[in-house]
């Protein structure tokens, strides 16, 4: 059935089988992911992107909002699709490439300042990325590989930004894939919340010391 479908397509019009495999492989990794919460990745994605929109908005409030755990509900819910779609998309972007149909229609190349922008906006989410409790750069502390897959996702990122403005869009979704993929070990080494504030109980234990040091104070007075 997924040959026959990929055949018809490519009988109308040659469809982007590495746009497909892109995406089909970027949706599998993640849709799998959320839904089966492997090692916590469903609740690393949520708090990712929670704090994401939070850098955008210069916010310095490292604390999580309260209703996390719905939130991750709602994520592994919406996951369930593209868990189901992704591996069936990821054939036919397949098929598609054994067709001879493997790169994408050259797109438009832009205006000189919509394409600034558009990169500027590239460069801006990257460099987001890179801030404290950024996602890059909580990886780069992480070791010489983490360090490197860090880099690989910073250039990726901003490669699909750099070749979609000049219409290059087929070495575009490369680095789009590449960056992708080299995203999630480091979402997956992230700490979740939890974890974080399991590893840091010193100000709770500094504030019960100074709780009972002032209550034997009290009783020795």
């Amino acid at each position: 059935m997924i040959a026959r479908a990929a055949s018809s397509t490519s009988a109308s019009q040659p469809a982007p089988g590495l746009f497909l495999l892109a995406w089909g492989l970027f949706a599998t990794l993640v849709g799998l992911g959320a839904v089966t919460n492997y090692r916590g990745f469903a609740e690393k994605f949520a708090q990712q992107a929670y704090s994401s929109r939070r850098l955008w908005r210069w916010q310095r409030n490292e604390q999580l909002p309260r209703d996390m755990a719905s939130r991750t509900k709602m994520l592994r819910l919406i996951a369930v699709p593209f868990a189901i779609v992704g591996p069936i998309v990821t054939i036919v972007g397949l098929v598609q490439i054994l067709h001879g149909h493997d790169s994408v229609p050259r797109g438009p190349r832009l205006p000189l300042p919509m394409a600034l922008a558009f990169v500027a906006v590239a460069a801006v989410a990257v460099g987001q990325q890179w801030r404290p409790n950024g996602l890059f750069l909580a990886g780069a502390r992480q070791g010489r590989w983490m360090c490197a897959a860090a880099i690989i996702a910073s250039i990726g990122a901003f490669s699909f930004g750099v070749f979609t403005a000049v219409g290059q869009t087929t070495i575009g979704i490369v680095g789009w894939l590449i960056g992708g993929l080299a995203s999630v070990p480091l979402l997956l080494s992230r700490k979740s919340g939890a974890e974080t504030s399991a590893d840091s109980p010193g100000q709770a234990g500094h504030g019960e010391d100074q709780t009972a040091l002032g209550r034997t104070s009290v009783t020795r007075y």
